[in-house]
């Protein structure tokens, strides 16, 4: 909301300035109608997020919760540091990242060693809309987690993506899928379901 008024304001005071020199050398009636065209413009312009719409840029810090990831205009979000649950066993990747400037998006992709700082975490559960894991993103300072549960419908492993997990779970019914992925990755531990 704040964005847009402040874009509103930015164009009305643009209006204002090249209306003033609009009408040193033209008639004074053009330059109100430019500025009731704009301002109506720019006060029905509508964004995906609330007023507040989505880019792309790296190294974007969550402002709920102080993760690190890149952020695309699509609105969904690569996470590249995950800097909660760090004295947790189990650590819960959120489904949505949400920047200072108040736009949200959803995390869909994991990046190499996201959990690094995460040394007594066991087990990390992914939200349905993660769909892409690259290689090492499960390496910590002291390892590997063991466990890793994978709850979306499809999903894009890159080789090593699970280096060092021992135990994957997936969904029951989508198991046959799961195992050839998870083979194509080089994934050799246990899979179970839930």
């Amino acid at each position: 909301m704040k964005l847009r008024k402040r874009f509103a304001a930015f164009v009305l005071a643009c209006v204002m300035v090249v209306g003033g020199a609009v009408s040193v050398f033209a008639d004074d009636v053009a330059a109100p109608a430019a500025v009731e065209e704009t301002v109506e413009l720019a006060s029905t312009t509508n964004s995906p997020s609330g007023g507040a719409t989505p880019v792309n840029s790296t190294g974007v810090y969550d402002h709920s919760n102080g993760n690190r990831g890149n952020t695309w205009a699509n609105g969904s979000c690569k996470l590249t540091k995950n800097n909660t649950y760090l004295k947790d066993k189990t650590v819960y990747v959120a489904k949505k990242f949400t920047t200072k400037k108040g736009v949200t998006y959803k995390i869909t992709t994991i990046a190499a060693k996201t959990f690094y700082k995460n040394t007594k975490a066991t087990r990390v559960v992914l939200s349905q809309y993660v769909h892409r894991i690259y290689a090492n993103a499960f390496k910590t300072k002291t390892g590997a987690v063991a466990t890793v549960k994978l709850t979306a419908k499809t999903m894009t492993l890159s080789k090593g993506a699970l280096n060092g997990v021992k135990k994957v779970q997936v969904p029951k019914a989508r198991l046959a899928y799961y195992k050839k992925i998870l083979k194509a990755a080089g994934f050799k531990g246990t899979i179970t379901t839930f």
